[in-house]
């Protein structure tokens, strides 16, 4: 459905201009502050003796089991914090870069969820699974997004434990992050002081579920006369809730502080044409068992992207794919901005009920599952939204 574009944008290209206040810099030629590294990342004398008496006998060959029960291996986890400049791109549009100072903060952040998180090893392991610090590719990608002309305030819903705003605010000494986060994770709260404190008057959280924190935000910042005057979002990165339904809410608040030079960044979405692969070859290991997946929660991100683009919301302008990256299965993120309308502004999302019997849904989803290579297939209906029917493949 998306293609890549062979001609990248142009901030793809653009370095962070040299000036006094400004730190980050980046190179293609050299690692110039290796030296500053203070070693590479390592988890605690704690946690790495847990790890030496467990079995690596995971169904994956990287997981550690113990008493029946599988988790990741921290150790596989492990984030590349360093840059490598040498690395092979994995598609035409992943550009290794090396930004200075970038590999020290996400050395300096994860050091705090270590801290934070030994006496609960398991949240630990999965909290670093799932983060974008595992991804080289992404760090850079994401890199390359903020340092992009313009970029004033980002506004991101996930704070997760700080790792994408890290990068925001470490490549784009100009830039202000607004989160929007429930704080239900252990380190959450250390990371969010860690980061004042780095970038102190630059990160600014809401509390709360994102579907009440963000009309209060705006309510906040609008005048009698109904006008929002608070930050434009000039750039948008969605990583939290991928559930369709909660995922296309959220965009649709955001909207009022959208202008039409917005970008926005979809995180974890799949493939829009091979979603269904996912759910058939690659089950999520959760603790030793192989979940089926429910296309409303791993498709989610990817249907409110697909959606957008289809209903001319949103311009597509980049796609980043990579069918078996693991430890993150079909690793995706899509890159948008909005489009204006015929008032000059970003055209709103029109509510569309997704369907009338959720638990009826379910239970026929599921029975698609049981089916031996059943999968899920969805198509998009503008006047009705997504339908679905099951399909064998």
């Amino acid at each position: 459905m998306f293609a890549i574009h062979t001609k990248l944008l142009p901030f793809f290209l653009l370095a962070l201009a040299v000036g006094q206040s400004q730190t980050a810099k980046i190179t293609n030629s050299s690692f110039e502050d290796s030296s500053q590294i203070k070693g590479d990342l390592q988890p605690s004398q704690r946690v790495r003796r847990l790890l030496a008496s467990e079995e690596p006998n995971g169904p994956h060959g990287r997981e550690r089991c113990r008493a029946g029960r599988c988790v990741p291996d921290l150790k596989y986890l492990r984030p590349q914090i360093r840059a490598d400049l040498t690395r092979t791109p994995a598609l035409p549009n992943d550009k290794p870069i090396h930004i200075q100072g970038l590999d020290q903060a996400i050395h300096d952040l994860e050091s705090v969820m270590i801290r934070t998180m030994t006496q609960n090893i398991d949240t630990l392991r999965d909290t670093r699974a799932a983060s974008v610090l595992t991804f080289r590719e992404q760090i850079d990608y994401d890199a390359r997004v903020a340092t992009s002309p313009g970029i004033k305030t980002i506004c991101e819903i996930g704070f997760y434990c700080g790792q994408s705003a890290t990068i925001f605010l470490e490549v784009n000494p100009k830039v202000q992050v607004i989160s929007f986060d429930d704080f239900v994770y252990p380190a959450g709260e250390a990371c969010y002081t860690h980061l004042q404190q780095r970038y102190p008057g630059r990160i600014q959280v809401e509390r709360g579920l994102s579907q009440n924190t963000i009309p209060a935000f705006i309510a906040k910042h609008t005048g009698a006369d109904g006008v929002y005057t608070g930050p434009t979002c000039d750039l948008i990165r969605t990583d939290a809730r991928a559930e369709y339904e909660l995922r296309r809410a959220d965009m649709a608040l955001l909207q009022r502080m959208t202008s039409c030079s917005s970008l926005i960044l979809f995180n974890d979405i799949c493939d829009v044409q091979n979603c269904h692969l996912y759910q058939v070859k690659n089950c999520y290991w959760h603790y030793g068992t192989c979940e089926a997946q429910n296309p409303l929660f791993f498709e989610g991100a990817a249907m409110v992207y697909e959606e957008l683009v289809r209903r001319n919301i949103v311009e597509s302008l980049d796609q980043f794919f990579l069918g078996a990256n693991e430890p993150n299965f079909y690793k995706s993120f899509g890159l948008g901005r909005m489009a204006c309308g015929s008032n000059g502004k970003p055209k709103p999302l029109p509510a569309v009920p997704l369907f009338q019997n959720p638990a009826a849904f379910q239970q026929s989803m599921q029975a698609c599952f049981r089916k031996a290579q059943g999968v899920v297939k969805r198509s998009f209906l503008p006047e009705r939204g997504w339908v679905w029917q099951c399909a064998i493949t």
